[in-house]
């Protein structure tokens, strides 16, 4: 799998594109439809469960779930990350995304989703419901590969509370 990390970049006429930063090929799985298997990336190409800081990670996926490009949405403290929700939507938007999958870890090593980590799932399922793109999962990573699921604990993100 070809494993492109992209931004979002402005013009001079304040259009926007995708400008590409490195390409990454990751032989290891064609398609990102588990949460294990987006872990399983995530740690082995990112290394996310070692950072010291909270990082956001979005992968925009397609219909079939193979990933079109990584975005870095933002680099936090060592117990917090804040994200600005449109311009992750333009980022899914200029990705011709069909579906997104979020994930973060938490450099504490716990799993289990904090009350912003709530509030941010449901601010972003309201914004894909909106935009008709599908939110696939948001995921937190601790320490190991250990993870906590949205998506496997709750059937339907519109009922994470």
């Amino acid at each position: 799998m070809e494993i492109k990390v992209s931004e979002v970049m402005q013009r001079e006429d304040n259009s926007l594109y995708l400008k590409e930063i490195e390409v990454i090929n990751y032989e290891k799985m064609k398609i990102l439809n588990t949460p294990d298997n987006v872990v399983k990336l995530m740690t082995d190409v990112f290394e996310i469960n070692k950072k010291i800081s909270e990082e956001i990670f979005v992968i925009a996926l397609t219909t079939d779930s193979k990933p079109l490009h990584f975005f870095r949405l933002n680099r936090g403290t060592v117990n917090t990350s804040l994200f600005d929700t449109r311009g992750l939507m333009i980022s899914l938007l200029l990705a011709n995304a069909s579906a997104f999958v979020v994930i973060h870890n938490h450099p504490s090593g716990g799993i289990l989703p904090s009350k912003p980590d709530i509030v941010m799932t449901q601010k972003l399922n309201k914004a894909a419901e909106l935009l008709g793109l599908t939110f696939a999962d948001h995921i937190i990573v601790g320490k190991r590969e250990d993870h906590y699921s949205f998506r496997e604990f709750y059937d339907d993100l519109a009922k994470v509370q």
